[in-house]
């Protein structure tokens, strides 16, 4: 069993701290007026703050979450999702070939071009996902897609996807973005033919993302912002627009009293958990496990940490999901019960010995979570320890 605790929000990301996140949109209300950088191009006519620079634009290896977002900007994929993430037609609408599961017919639905004009065709499609499957491109998606046997072009505008072994959510893994098949042709892409709405203005790999809105030719400049405090001086100074996952909890609160600036909250899918050595003695039996969920205020922590912006989970998955199960039920916090539990297992007679407290670690972050039973060193923190 593992606690969870589940994001209310998620447009604004605040810290990730081992219980509770919080998101929500920040940007400048429509009637505040914003004051133009003279060069306009190294301004953009909107600028949007992102935390760290995109690893990269090519939507064959884009798995950081700001590469793979600016890349759908750039590039439309066969598919999309919903609100509740299933999938829906983008480029592609799908049908199953004689009901079957291992059997899939894409066909390109609408007119789409790339950026210099050229119309996308169903052998672009077909050779984006080839490269993917390359093992020698040594795209990070192909593990998604292995289970494509072949690709087969039915007309201009259908392909014929076959599997491997039967799999009823495969259209959902067809989220890479399409390319111009000429550029497909080798590892690196030297110049950004998009698909999508966007097309590549700007970037010098590595810092600041430019783009252009194909339909209106508007500059969208997603600028690295990466010291909180200096986020928050320019988004009150105008010189930043719109920020999404981007700030701590206290100046998320701090901003949204400001009145030249608008705060967006959405209901999210992102959550923390506390998770348990299910191999340990103790802890491989469910009550132990139940006890120790019992014990936890999460609602205190949504409270008092997130300013009651994060919400309780029952599960892995959102109850806005399409395949959640919105009759599992909440476990509460009762601290009593959980008493009562380890009571009736006995451990109410068992002392803890200083051994077992120096041996005994919580991991609350990746760089810590090397877990040994080794005697812990001697340091100004050796007599403090975590209770449970």
């Amino acid at each position: 069993m593992t606690i969870f605790t589940k994001f209310k929000f998620q447009f604004i990301s605040i810290a990730f701290i081992s219980t509770v996140l919080l998101s929500g949109n920040i940007a400048h209300s429509q009637s505040t007026t914003k004051k133009k950088s003279p060069n306009s191009h190294n301004r953009g006519d909107l600028v949007f703050a992102i935390k760290s620079a995109p690893r990269t634009l090519d939507p064959r290896f884009a798995t950081d979450a700001t590469s793979f977002r600016i890349a759908q900007l750039l590039y439309k994929a066969p598919i999309k999702f919903d609100d509740k993430k299933k999938p829906i037609s983008w480029l592609c609408n799908w049908q199953k070939i004689n009901n079957s599961n291992s059997h899939y017919r894409f066909t390109i639905i609408g007119k789409h071009t790339f950026s210099n004009g050229r119309p996308v065709t169903i052998d672009d499609l077909i050779a984006t996902y080839q490269s993917v499957l390359d093992k020698k491109i040594g795209s990070p998606h192909r593990g998604s897609l292995k289970n494509i046997k072949k690709i087969i072009k039915i007309d201009n505008k259908s392909a014929d996807f076959i599997l491997e072994k039967p799999d009823i959510l495969f259209p959902a893994n067809l989220v890479v973005g399409i390319l111009p098949k000429e550029q497909l042709k080798t590892k690196d892409i030297q110049q950004h033919i998009s698909s999508g709405d966007f097309s590549l203005e700007h970037w010098d790999g590595e810092g600041d993302v430019f783009l252009k809105r194909r339909k209106d030719n508007k500059i969208f400049h997603f600028l690295v912002s990466k010291d909180d405090t200096v986020t928050a001086l320019q988004i009150l100074k105008g010189e930043i627009d719109i920020i999404q996952n981007g700030l701590p909890q206290e100046l998320v609160k701090y901003l949204s009293q400001r009145k030249e600036l608008t705060v967006k909250d959405n209901a999210g899918s992102v959550y923390t958990y506390l998770g348990l050595n299910m191999q340990d003695k103790l802890l491989s039996n469910p009550k132990i496990r139940l006890a120790i969920a019992l014990g936890v205020n999460r609602q205190e922590i949504i409270d008092y940490l997130f300013n009651k912006r994060a919400r309780l989970a029952q599960a892995l998955l959102p109850k806005e999901h399409w395949s959640s199960d919105d009759k599992l039920k909440d476990i509460p916090y009762d601290p009593e019960r959980a008493k009562k539990i380890l009571k009736e297992l006995g451990y109410h007679k068992k002392k803890t010995s200083q051994a077992q407290l120096q041996n005994f670690k919580i991991c609350l972050s990746p760089t810590c979570c090397n877990l040994t039973s080794a005697p812990a060193k001697k340091s100004k923190y050796s007599n403090k320890h975590s209770k449970l």
